[in-house]
């Protein structure tokens, strides 16, 4: 009987958290936002807000985000490093804003966590490293699709390689899409010879 043997496939990692999210929403309401990567065109594009080192001002959050981190890199991946936190933001997208597809630099893993959302939204990944063959599948599935989407949901995480390209889809609904963002390296020893380095 013929097998499939999924190689290198990409584990991407979600879990319903319980946090506070009128806490959430009280840093929220008062940031400074940004244009997405400073495009001129104003009103298009997703919002950050100014500051990215929010976790820093809601310790809570952040040990609970990082302990949904550890269940996805020691229990599924099995790593034994530790992580750490190096950024963290919130983005804001109104009705007909979207992002580029993009992917996070200098950082291994990257987070996005959803509240205040009672909205119909979407994020897209994309497939790193495509087939240079285009050719219409008969049906879509996890061996042939370039792309696929998740639904966003109040009080999910969505946890993956940092590499993975993403948007945030157009979003039709007139609600404000919320989300907090975070993106993660390791800590401790990493690699072997003189390749090794200690990050702390």
């Amino acid at each position: 009987m013929p097998n499939i043997n999924m190689l290198f496939p990409e584990a991407i990692y979600t879990e319903k958290l319980d946090l506070n999210e009128e806490y959430l929403n009280q840093h929220y309401n008062k940031q400074d936002w940004l244009t997405y990567r400073g495009t001129e065109r104003v009103g298009v594009f997703t919002e950050i807000s100014k500051n990215s080192q929010l976790l820093k001002e809601m310790p809570e959050i952040e040990s609970a985000v990082l302990a949904s981190l550890k269940k996805y890199t020691n229990d599924i991946l099995k790593y034994k490093n530790d992580f750490k936190i190096t950024t963290s933001w919130f983005t804001k997208t109104k009705k007909n804003q979207f992002s580029i597809m993009h992917n996070h630099a200098n950082s291994m893993f990257s987070a996005v966590y959803y509240f205040g959302n009672n909205v119909d939204s979407e994020i897209k990944f994309e497939r790193k490293s495509m087939n240079m063959w285009e050719i219409e599948p008969t049906e879509h599935n996890e061996f042939n699709c370039g792309t696929d989407t998740m639904q966003i949901e109040n009080g999910k995480i969505i946890i993956f390689p940092s590499y993975l390209p993403h948007q945030v889809v157009e979003h039709k609904d007139d609600g404000i899409r919320k989300s907090l963002a975070i993106n993660f390296i390791p800590i401790g020893t990493i690699g072997t010879g003189n390749g090794s380095m200690s990050i702390t």
